[in-house]
């Protein structure tokens, strides 16, 4: 156990320097003699931990550091603050005491207070600040570190600073109340004029004019709503609004009302657009419409109505190689990429036009993969005569609609009792539907006529192969085969394990090939197979067995083989040119767009 004894507690050297730039160091001198129990100085390297404290007993530490101090015949010099700096804040307020640990030893007591040296309490007061003497010490103001002398603070025009020495604070005010003129409440007597436009609060020579409830009208003076915009010349837009670099929108807008419109349009003039976009990226959208609700409601990126004759609620014109008149995108449950409605005569809810080898008056597109129901256009027909998509195609390769899809290339429904999901018409020689693929039909179709169409097997370049379909009275099944009787004259024909849950009503037909010879079906079908019998053995027998079919599909949509027409049918028919009548005939005449 070593005994210690201080041969000076704590030297301190403090001092502030009014003439320079010279700060307070963050370095305190301790000088100590250490001894051992007998007395007897110590030498050598001893380890010691210093702490000063706010307490003169128990408590934290406000600062600590530990030191190999070198002792020579008992007396050791430190630097406090070599190792960890002692931050200016450890001496603010308050008494504060020293102790010091050495090795393992327990932590000196009682603990020092540490007091000033003399020149220490000029340390606490800067000279002074415009004359005035602060409480703590200034090195800078505001950034500013002056080489010698005061720190001035020099008031400008209409303010005012005041010392208070004895409050120790300074008042910086400016006269009059506020900071400057900042253009409130005036009264001009002409309209402020900015660059040849004006400022306008009398609707004389408006460039922006103000109306008493706070609507705002530019270019006109009759604002009818919070912001009005008016123009005039046959080139002028009323608003452009331009989107560069990270910018994606050249104009947003929103409105929260149930009712309300983001952006209504109206054309009063003949050849006027309501909303006009135009683009000249290859990837730019002239009008883009994003419906985000995914909730059950009817949610459109753009809604476009037309109730005048010959009007359209969208039309859309495409003249370039790959364009789109309109293209419409839904990524969002129960969402429109285009929705259309027109209540005039004449009118379309969405109207497409394409002059280009590869344009599209009207392009949809559905992205979603899920299972929702998403549309890249969505139509609706809710009039007696009503198209929800109507499509006509007058050229040699034209199409009335064209469809392309990962899952559904279009799809269509009709709610009404006589409505066409899909209705076309084409010229006679054209295609008034035509599908490059595999084609099914839930529920039943009726046709004129119907064959098959290949590439003839002999000549596959230049002809072309035709077979009609084979037509029956019933919901038919046919059925054929060969087989060979055993040195009995017997053979059993196995048919698929289906084939009686499937059919009924069966007849049958068989042809010996090769020799004459008698047979017959000796045993009709049961378990789903039966017997052939010939008068001599081992007779190739060719068979066919039909049978009307007994599913559930068919049982509940027989097909009629005579019906009456209806009372607005009678008189017309499905191909009056058979009959040698004229096209007005036609059942379906009414609904061509001659």
């Amino acid at each position: 156990m070593l005994k210690k004894s201080f041969f000076a507690i704590i030297i301190i050297f403090l001092s502030v320097v009014t003439s320079s730039n010279a700060q307070i160091p963050q370095l305190v001198n301790y000088q100590a003699i250490l001894t051992d129990a007998q007395g007897n100085p110590i030498n050598g390297v001893r380890s010691v931990q210093f702490s000063i404290y706010d307490k003169e007993t128990g408590g934290d530490a406000l600062w600590s550091e530990t030191q190999n101090v070198i002792v020579t015949d008992g007396l050791c010099n430190v630097l406090l603050g070599a190792v960890t700096l002692i931050p200016y804040s450890v001496f603010n307020g308050g008494d504060k005491y020293f102790s010091l640990k050495i090795g393992n030893d327990p932590e000196m007591t009682p603990r020092k207070r540490l007091v000033s040296v003399g020149y220490a309490f000029h340390a606490s007061k800067s000279d002074s600040l415009n004359g005035f003497a602060a409480p703590d010490f200034v090195r800078s103001l505001d950034g500013v570190t002056p080489d010698e002398g005061n720190i001035d603070l020099v008031a400008g025009s209409n303010v005012t600073i005041k010392p208070d020495d004895k409050n120790n604070s300074i008042t910086i005010s400016a006269s009059g109340g506020s900071a400057g003129d900042d253009l409130g409440n005036h009264t001009a007597t002409q309209n402020i004029q900015l660059n040849g436009h004006y400022l306008s609060g009398d609707g004389g020579d408006e460039g922006v004019y103000i109306t008493n409830n706070g609507n705002v009208g530019i270019g006109t003076a009759n604002p009818l709503s919070m912001l009005s915009i008016g123009g005039n010349g046959s080139s002028r837009s009323v608003i452009f609004s331009q989107a560069t670099g990270d910018i994606y929108h050249g104009g947003r807008f929103r409105t929260d009302h149930s009712g309300g419109y983001g952006v209504s349009g109206e054309a009063s003039g003949s050849y006027g657009r309501g909303v006009y976009g135009y683009t000249t990226s290859s990837t730019g959208r002239g009008v883009y419409g994003e419906a985000l609700n995914s909730g059950k409601v009817r949610n459109y990126g753009g809604y476009f109505t037309a109730n005048g004759d010959s009007g359209r609620g969208v039309y859309g014109y495409a003249t370039g190689l790959d364009g789109q008149g309109v293209s419409g995108k839904a990524s969002g449950s129960f969402a429109y990429g285009v929705y259309g409605e027109a209540s005039g005569s004449s009118g379309y809810g969405v109207y497409g036009y394409a002059d280009g080898s590869h344009g599209r008056g009207v392009s949809g597109w559905a992205s979603n993969d899920g299972d929702v129901e998403n549309y890249g256009g969505f139509f609706v027909a809710s009039g007696s005569t009503g198209r929800g998509v109507y499509g006509v195609a007058n050229g040699s390769d034209g199409c009335g609609v064209h469809g392309k899809g990962t899952k559904y290339g279009g799809k269509f429904s009709a709610d009404g009792s006589s409505c066409y999901g899909v209705h076309s018409w084409v010229p006679s020689g054209n295609y008034a539907g035509y599908f490059q693929g595999k084609v099914h039909v839930t529920e039943t179709i009726s046709k004129g006529g119907g064959s098959f169409k290949i590439d003839h097997p002999l000549d596959p370049e230049n002809k072309y192969l035709y077979h009609s379909f084979v037509e029956s009275p019933d919901m038919m099944n046919i059925y054929n085969g060969n087989v060979v009787t055993d040195a009995n004259g017997y053979a059993t024909v196995d048919l698929p394990e289906w084939f009686e849950a499937l059919n009924k009503d069966f007849r049958y037909q068989l042809t010996v090939i090769g020799e004459f010879a008698q047979a017959i079906v000796s045993d009709e079908i049961s378990n789903n197979q039966f017997s052939v019998k010939t008068d001599k053995p081992n007779i190739k027998v060719s068979w066919q067995v039909t049978g009307v079919r007994q599913d559930a599909f068919a049982n509940a949509n027989r097909i009629p083989v005579e019906e009456m027409k209806e009372d607005k049918e009678r008189g017309k028919y499905l191909h009056p040119e058979a009959f040698n009548m004229p096209k007005t005939a036609g059942l379906d005449y009414e609904e061509r767009m001659e």
